[in-house]
């Protein structure tokens, strides 16, 4: 069973493609991703899934959620199957990883492993693995969750690590002298994130090694003054 999170939730086992409908439902779903095969408590679910407001029936209403959850990922199977990934402790919930896979996992491992080869001075896999991890997202992290400690913690950091990663990735060609290919990307980047420097040094640098000093010098001063 695959689960995805870098874009809307989605879910799929197989040929079968599981999409969550129900708000409430993505929305847990959503929690329990956010910390794979770690326990979230039946506290905290309750208090993230209404946003500090629970109504007096959140303890029901979240047995309901997690039948219907489980009903979605396994029809048919129960709660106490070996093979339903939703599992409960006296605390709380948690999702099983055991044979299963989500691709902000695959995005980490494989963000790692580039950047060790980066490190390592191998450029050329590294901007190769990490592309790869890039290629793991399909828009922004659980954007159709609207829980506010998924989207301002959890959405929120892994935004941080996919730019980080797309800086290492375009460092990575940078050093094998990609410089023309890389200024359409970077003048976008530069132009959606104006105040990050990082894009606009690697904007500079793929300037000057196209040749094009001037372009590179005129961006400095008006990152210069914008910083100002």
């Amino acid at each position: 069973m695959w689960f995805g999170v870098l874009g809307p939730l989605a879910i799929r086992d197989g040929e079968r493609m599981c999409v969550p409908s129900a708000a409430k439902l993505r929305a847990l779903l959503a929690l329990l991703l956010a910390q794979p095969g770690e326990v979230v408590s039946t506290r905290r679910l309750i208090t993230d899934l209404w946003n500090d407001e629970p109504p007096a029936t959140a303890n029901t209403a979240l047995q309901v959620y997690v039948h219907q959850a489980r009903r979605l990922l396994l029809p048919g199977k129960s709660g106490k199957d070996a093979e339903q990934p939703l599992k409960s402790v006296p605390t709380g919930y948690y999702l099983d990883f055991n044979g299963h896979e989500c691709d902000a996992i695959i995005f980490e491992r494989l963000a790692q492993q580039g950047v060790q080869q980066l490190d390592r001075g191998d450029a050329e896999a590294a901007a190769t693995t990490l592309r790869s991890a890039l290629e793991q997202w399909r828009g922004l992290a659980f954007a159709d969750v609207s829980v506010r400690s998924i989207q301002q913690v959890y959405a929120a950091e892994l935004q941080r690590c996919r730019d980080a990663v797309l800086v290492c990735r375009i460092d990575a060609e940078l050093r094998l002298q990609r410089h023309a290919d890389l200024v359409p990307e970077l003048t976008m980047l530069v132009a959606a994130n104006p105040l990050d420097e990082r894009f606009a040094a690697q904007l500079m640098t793929a300037l000057a090694g196209s040749g094009r000093q001037v372009d590179a010098l005129e961006l400095y001063r008006d990152i210069r003054q914008q910083l100002r």
